[in-house]
């Protein structure tokens, strides 16, 4: 329950922040995400900080930064307001990625990720019900196939992530996390036609070498524990 409620308030503000911000900008303030797992996971789990951990996650942000901070003008009111959204959206779905790793190690993947869809919804039909709420915006009988896709790819997310925090310390995947980026460019340029600039190419690098140095350090993990 207190996961889910994290959930639908990480999703809240991020699509807040999105009104208020570009994407690019969005995104990239909401990946200091990552970055505040390891200190939650030793706080709350416990778990020991490493510092090879921390160091990719330092060198994906700073792919992230490289590729998406394009960020420039006067900090209007309306810009505050998105900044404060997106900082809030990335601390609250770092919680819900520790929360998510406490009861991964104790419940089935497929329960979790059930419960992970299913509070976010009640808590946001119930917000809903508020007075002064405008209501649900119905969608065009033709968007649904994209909405039952969009939600078919969201519950294998789910199903995902649950099940690898079962098998591996919060830490350990943060670098993983950074590696939408490069997706999202490739699909980008693919989909709608979007260049691929070099920011974007040197960033997706030093995102990429983090994902591939951390990888490496956890086979020599498994290596070694099976010794």
């Amino acid at each position: 329950l207190a996961r889910g409620v994290v959930i639908a308030a990480s999703a809240v503000t991020f699509f807040f922040a999105v009104t208020r911000l570009t994407l690019a900008e969005t995104i990239t303030i909401f990946f200091v995400a990552p970055l505040l797992v390891p200190p939650l996971a030793a706080v709350l789990l416990k778990e020991r900080m490493e510092a090879r951990s921390v160091v990719a996650s330092v060198i994906g942000f700073a792919g992230v930064v490289v590729a998406g901070a394009t960020a420039t003008g006067t900090v209007s009111p309306e810009r505050v307001q998105g900044i404060g959204s997106a900082l809030l959206s990335a601390l609250t779905y770092a919680l819900a990625t520790i929360l998510l790793r406490a009861r991964a190690e104790r419940d089935d993947a497929t329960a979790v990720s059930l419960l992970g869809a299913l509070v976010p919804a009640l808590v946001l039909l119930a917000a809903m019900a508020l007075p002064g709420w405008r209501g649900p915006v119905r969608p065009d009988t033709g968007d649904l196939p994209a909405f039952a896709a969009a939600g078919l790819c969201g519950a294998l997310i789910l199903w995902l992530f649950a099940r690898a925090f079962a098998v591996q310390e919060a830490q350990h995947l943060v670098p993983f996390e950074y590696s939408a980026l490069p997706w999202l460019a490739l699909f980008g340029f693919l989909f709608f036609d979007e260049q691929l600039a070099w920011r974007t190419l040197a960033g997706a690098a030093l995102i990429i070498l983090a994902c591939a140095w951390q990888a490496g350090q956890l086979g020599r993990l498994r290596a070694g524990r099976a010794r």
